[in-house]
């Protein structure tokens, strides 16, 4: 994050990257720039997060149709936007470690879930409640999408505008996502049905193997915190 003040002017930031390390002050500074960086930060966040990205994708397997999903992701989406919120604004504490032990927790307990026989699924909780714990979960996920933000700093004359552009590119990279990855389940699915249920077992079976990963060693971070 590059900062820089202006002789006439407010506070300005700009982003530098590895394939855009290259800055020129610009002749006039509007708050439009800003907003678009915070939209190309959400979207880039959401994309290489891959904690995220597995949370997302059991979302779109646990659901049954494209209504189901629509109605989770949207919950999931209004879950993390208030903590995200609340946090970036100071208004609840934040404690790195533990936010994303928890995110680790929830991609375990989705995972356990998906490995259950279609029987026991629909008996389930989580099955039949599936908006209510994408937005529980959200609220989860918002804490570790406000911690990027926390990194980063918001700039001071336009903290709302930016806490929303950053919140829109996730947005637009988490439908990004799930409308490629839907699409390509729903064609292997219809190409081979054996096929679709291995690659679904795959993806259950490395999710889970992973975030049990994820929880042992965030567990032992945060133990370390304490102790």
């Amino acid at each position: 994050m590059l900062l820089y003040q202006p002789l006439n002017g407010k506070l300005q930031r700009d982003i530098l990257t590895a394939n855009n390390s290259d800055f020129v002050v610009p002749d006039k500074f509007t708050g439009a720039s800003v907003l678009t960086q915070y939209i190309r930060l959400g979207i880039s966040h959401i994309l290489i997060g891959a904690d995220h990205l597995f949370f997302v994708t059991a979302l779109l397997l646990l659901a049954g149709s494209w209504r189901s999903l629509l109605k989770t992701v949207t919950a999931f989406t209004l879950g993390h936007s208030v903590t995200l919120a609340l946090v970036s604004l100071e208004l609840v504490p934040h404690w790195p470690a533990l936010v994303e032990f928890s995110i680790a927790v929830t991609i375990l307990i989705l995972a356990v879930e998906l490995s259950r026989t279609d029987v026991e699924q629909r008996k389930h909780y989580i099955r039949q409640h599936q908006w209510l714990v994408a937005s529980v979960f959200g609220l989860v996920h918002g804490l570790g999408f406000a911690g990027v933000l926390q990194e980063i700093g918001l700039p001071s004359g336009d903290v709302v505008g930016a806490l929303f552009a950053f919140n829109i590119g996730i947005e637009l990279g988490q439908i990004v996502f799930v409308a490629i990855v839907a699409g390509l389940l729903y064609l292997l699915k219809r190409s081979s049905v054996p096929i679709y249920q291995y690659v679904k077992s795959a993806i259950i079976l490395v999710m889970g193997g992973i975030s049990v990963y994820w929880c042992l060693d965030r567990g032992a971070e945060i133990l370390g915190q304490i102790l």
